[in-house]
């Protein structure tokens, strides 16, 4: 009688293996579902994750190479006392004219709204009177 059993539940096992592998070959197919299975797995081999670690970081170093090339004065952490307003707006000159360096000319499409200097002004002098407002509470600011 235990026979019995385990045929049927080898059968019914069987045919749940049999549907899987249909379902997995109509959808992802079985090289690509074996990868994605796999992956993750492997991922988590000593030599493999090392091998991760170290791309990772170079890919990191070669960015922030490129990314912060011209940064000025980094701020990693608040300072113990504060700035005083003169030193902060000429770090903020210095920022913005290195903002502008790399676009301003026209040679970078889709980057930056680029509307001219004198209508980025205009721009700037609006939104400062608003800067300040929150339009979450439009009956304290209806404008």
């Amino acid at each position: 009688q235990w026979s019995v059993i385990k045929l049927v539940l080898g059968l019914l096992g069987a045919a749940r293996a049999y549907r899987r592998l249909r379902q997995i070959m109509r959808t992802t197919g079985l090289r690509r579902w074996a990868f994605t299975t796999a992956m993750p797995l492997l991922k988590q081999l000593p030599p493999v994750r090392k091998e991760l670690e170290e791309g990772q970081a170079k890919v990191r170093a070669d960015l922030e190479g490129v990314l912060f090339r011209d940064l000025t004065a980094p701020r990693l952490e608040l300072p113990a006392k504060g700035t005083p307003q003169a030193e902060l707006l000429q770090l903020m000159e210095k920022r913005h004219e290195l903002d502008r360096k790399y676009w301003e000319d026209g040679t970078i499409t889709g980057a930056v709204y680029h509307g001219e200097r004198e209508h980025m002004d205009f721009v700037g002098k609006v939104y400062g009177q608003f800067a300040f407002f929150n339009p979450l509470h439009a009956s304290l600011h209806p404008a």
